[in-house]
């Protein structure tokens, strides 16, 4: 198995691309033995006094327990918020507990468990000026050592600047006994990387967007040895687990490299997002963001093969002015929508700016035409993976209709306007929805 080698932490790297980039966090170790040596590692880290614990129900059973007896055991003054909700988010309600939690007030953060107990307790850290870290207990997703954090607010979701975590640490025994369907989930969210480097790239070639070949070569690895370790997930290998979580940190290290999400996220996770406002507005129970990103990579395959044909479309109908916000209207609902419409606005382009943009494309047609020929075997490739990995392959598997597959194509560029993906220019072209239909029609025949 591909050993992943990551970089060296807590410096600056002076990059082949021209820039400085910062690695903050202190030490990655996924290692036996890790979580008996927090209370070095803080001090080691100057990370002294009051700790606050924030996990759930099923976190603080599976490591938070373990952690507060360890650092009460070192002398150290503890608090621990357990949240006992069935579903955690990270939203108004989950930030609220935990600022509600700080009194006495901490004097460092210790999220135990994954994706929303991070990104929650990331947001807090920054805002309040705290150090945190986390202790992993699945492997589910590759946001544990970015410094982003995406938050539902008022059930829109939104992404806001973090700050790093001072450790990442887990325990390969202790994500190898989480349920493998988290696994699978954090398996789909490196799986998304393909598309994800590709709108990166894209956006390079088209709009000069800024690139690092450097921090996208990390990316590739992390892809590249992660496929090999899905027959070993779905057997709970700790070796298989450990190397995916591996993974999943230096995902999250290559976006902390560039300052922004933009190596690891793209058509995948905006898909997903769109999926996730779509079931909180219905009330209904999530399914694992990692899942929907691994499923959404799989379509947004299939979005550059449609769309990158032999040769350039002609240019179809746009979707503009007041039909435009009636169709919103219908993907977002009323309540929603006037407020993703006017985020929007500034984002779509005019005539001339398209005529340059589509110039442009034309010129690197050629180009993207070739690599997406290698894309059939990629999508067959991932779904047997994600298959291995005992993950969903079909949006079914996960609750959706064909309408929101229809939807979430069409409409999840609307998610992040500011950042152009595959969905932006192939509805700038006209072509969105007719693709959307044809790989609707594809999944639900």
């Amino acid at each position: 198995m591909t050993e992943i080698e990551l970089p060296l932490m807590g410096t600056d790297v002076d990059c082949a691309c021209g820039r400085v980039h910062r690695i903050l966090t202190r030490a990655i170790q996924v290692e036996e033995g890790v979580m008996d040596r927090i209370p070095a590692l803080m001090e080691a880290y100057g990370m002294g006094g009051r700790c606050l614990i924030v996990s759930d129900t099923n976190t603080y059973a599976a490591a938070g327990q373990y952690v507060e007896q360890v650092l009460r055991q070192a002398g150290r003054p503890v608090s621990s918020l357990v949240i006992a909700r069935k579903s955690v988010h990270a939203d108004e309600e989950t930030l609220g507990e935990i600022m509600m939690a700080m009194e006495p007030r901490p004097d460092v953060l210790i999220a135990v468990g994954t994706g929303s107990l991070n990104d929650s307790t990331r947001y807090v850290a920054r805002h309040v000026g705290l150090p945190y870290f986390v202790v992993a207990t699945a492997a589910s997703m590759d946001g544990f050592a970015s410094t982003v954090t995406p938050v539902c607010k008022d059930g829109i979701k939104l992404t806001y600047s973090g700050v790093h975590p001072q450790m990442v640490l887990a325990e390969p025994a202790v994500l190898a006994a989480a349920p493998m369907e988290l696994a699978a989930a954090g398996f789909g969210d490196i799986l998304g990387k393909r598309t994800a480097l590709m709108d990166w790239t894209l956006a390079c070639d088209i709009t000069g967007e800024a690139y690092c070949p450097v921090v996208a070569d990390m990316m590739e690895q992390a892809m590249q040895a992660c496929l090999e370790t899905a027959p070993g997930l779905g057997r709970r290998d700790p070796s298989s687990v450990t190397a995916l979580m591996k993974a999943l940190a230096l995902s999250g290290v290559a976006m902390q490299m560039h300052g922004n999400s933009r190596p690891a996220s793209g058509v995948e996770h905006h898909i997903s997002h769109f999926l996730e406002m779509r079931d909180l507005a219905r009330g209904k129970p999530a399914s694992l963001h990692g899942d929907k990103v691994g499923v959404a990579s799989l379509i947004g395959l299939s979005i550059y093969e449609k769309f990158f044909t032999e040769q350039p479309p002609e240019q179809g109908e746009r979707l503009e002015g007041a039909a435009w916000e009636r169709a919103m209207e219908e993907a977002f609902g009323q309540r929603l929508a006037p407020r993703m419409v006017e985020a929007a606005k500034p984002y779509f382009l005019d005539e001339a700016s398209w005529a340059a943009y589509r110039t442009s494309f034309i010129g690197h047609w050629d180009t993207y035409r070739s690599q997406v020929a290698g894309f059939a075997a990629l999508r067959e490739q991932g779904a047997r993976a994600l298959e291995q990995a005992h993950g969903p392959v079909l949006p079914q598997q996960m609750g959706y209709t064909r309408q929101d597959v229809l939807d979430a194509i069409r409409f999840a560029r609307f998610v992040r306007p500011e950042r152009p993906t595959i969905l932006t220019w192939a509805a700038n072209w006209g072509r969105l929805d007719a693709i959307a239909e044809e790989i609707a029609d594809a999944l639900y025949q």
